[in-house]
Parts: C-alpha cells; sequence; structure tokens
C-alpha cells in the first residue's frame, strides 16, 4: 500500500503543546501527506503523546479510522485555539469500503488526536484553551 510505504520515508518535528491543563509532546502533521496518514499503521500513541494536524485554513477537516490500531479522541480548534469539538473513543475500522468520517460540527482550524480516555480523564471539551 501506498500510505504505508509514504508512512515510514516521513520526518516529524515534536513540540510541547497544552490542552486545558494536560501538556503533550505533539507529533506535527503539517503536509498533506503526514496529514493523509495521520496515525495510520503506528501500534500505539505512548502516554503523553498526541497529533496536532495543521491546515492552510479553516475546513470541515474529516478524519476517518481506517488502518487505525487504536482507539482515538479527536479534538478540534478554532483559530484562536479554542476547541469546538470533540469526539471520543473512535474505534480503527476494519473495513475496507465502509469507514465512517468524522468531522467538527463547525469548521476548524486545527485537529488533536489523542489516545481514547484522555478527553474523559482531563475534562477536555467544547471551549477548553490550547497553547500550540
Amino acid at each position: 500500500m501506498i500510505l504505508k510505504l509514504l508512512y515510514g520515508m516521513q520526518k516529524y518535528k515534536t513540540r510541547r503543546i497544552s490542552l486545558g491543563k494536560k501538556s503533550y509532546e505533539a507529533i506535527i502533521a503539517d503536509t498533506s501527506t503526514k496529514r493523509a496518514i495521520g496515525l495510520m499503521f503506528r501500534e500505539h500513541l505512548p502516554a503523553g503523546q498526541c497529533m496536532l494536524f495543521t491546515f492552510s485554513g479553516e475546513g470541515s477537516h474529516a478524519i476517518w479510522m481506517r488502518n487505525m490500531r487504536f482507539p482515538i479522541d479527536a479534538v478540534w480548534l478554532d483559530r484562536n485555539n479554542t476547541v469546538i469539538d470533540v469526539k471520543q473513543d473512535l474505534k480503527p475500522c476494519t473495513s475496507i469500503f465502509n469507514c465512517p468520517q468524522y468531522e467538527p460540527r463547525t469548521r476548524a482550524y486545527y485537529l488533536i488526536e489523542v489516545n481514547a480516555g484522555d478527553c474523559r480523564k482531563a475534562g477536555i471539551k467544547p471551549g477548553t484553551r490550547a497553547k500550540l
């Protein structure tokens, strides 16, 4: 599969961010290829890590769980780094054709993916502020 081959070729930068009162080491998905791959093919996301998707503008920025191996929480932010939507406990999709897409209720500027349960534990919900 092409995406799996591309995954092995990517070099990711990281930086420290906070989401509410929780701090993460963010893996930065800042190109179209990195955003398309996301967390696919990884065995897990170590505790204290997340993936931060940066986009060139606001949009629906939908995700799906194809080729994922673990559940996640998805957090969409506006351009002011405020959480506008959260989808919790998104499960990996094993179907080839019928993977649902998840998108925010309103247009978003950033997306952060964390381990499933992190949002509930940290109280992350719409209105929560992030420091990127």
